[in-house]
């Protein structure tokens, strides 16, 4: 349904971060990328041979692979794998164009070849869920003490009324990190997504951990 399609995007949206520090990466996912190979360790590295996409017409392939994080011959974990194919979700997302994702992946000795089956759904084809832009209704911080929400809100450069993707998130996150930095203050920081309307509109909430 095109409700669960929707929130699917930002279920991921925890970002664990202390002031100071890189938080990690958040991943908006319009359709969740299948685990593939489980006989291969999550946390065991093998070199990229190939990366091949199979089925994308309407988005190129160009602006498929210049997405992902790593190229060929770079030297990778499973979950590091996953984690940049998510980023090919980002671009159908901001292309607007809905599709399924199949990853395979074939591991032969230290090396993996991992090829991305894509499905494409024809614009506005009868029954197809196109991605739409998540729109960002309300920002709320909860657990600030010092510096008032609208002192965070400045720093995280957010404004209500955009659309909201990924790199804006984690953009926001470091932003709000590299403030509490600033004043003297350490704090972890972790937002999450709700969708009151049960639509593409999105509350983003910071819980925020002060450390005095």
């Amino acid at each position: 349904m095109a409700q669960d399609h929707l929130r699917a995007r930002l279920r991921t949206l925890l970002i664990a971060g202390t002031a100071g520090l890189i938080p990690s990466m958040a991943i908006i996912a319009s359709a969740p990328m299948p685990q593939a190979h489980a006989a291969a360790s999550n946390n065991s590295s093998f070199r990229l041979s190939s990366f091949t996409v199979n089925g994308n017409q309407q988005v190129p392939t160009d602006a498929i692979t210049s997405a992902l994080p790593y190229h060929v011959g770079d030297v990778l974990t499973r979950n590091q794998i996953n984690a940049g194919l998510q980023k090919v979700v980002d671009v159908y997302q901001q292309k607007n164009v809905g599709a399924n994702f199949k990853t395979r992946m074939k591991f032969l000795n230290k090396t993996v070849a991992v090829e991305l089956d894509i499905t494409e759904q024809a614009p506005g084809a009868p029954g197809a869920t196109q991605v739409q832009a998540l729109l960002l209704d309300k920002l709320v911080f909860d657990g600030n003490r010092k510096p008032s929400a609208a002192d965070l809100t400045t720093a995280s450069g957010l404004t209500v009324g955009q659309t909201l993707t990924s790199e804006q998130v984690n953009a926001a996150t470091q932003k709000i990190s590299d403030y509490y930095k600033k004043i003297g203050i350490s704090a972890q920081i972790q937002p999450s997504a709700d969708y009151p309307n049960k639509d593409n509109h999105v509350v983003l909430t910071y819980k925020i951990t002060e450390q005095h």
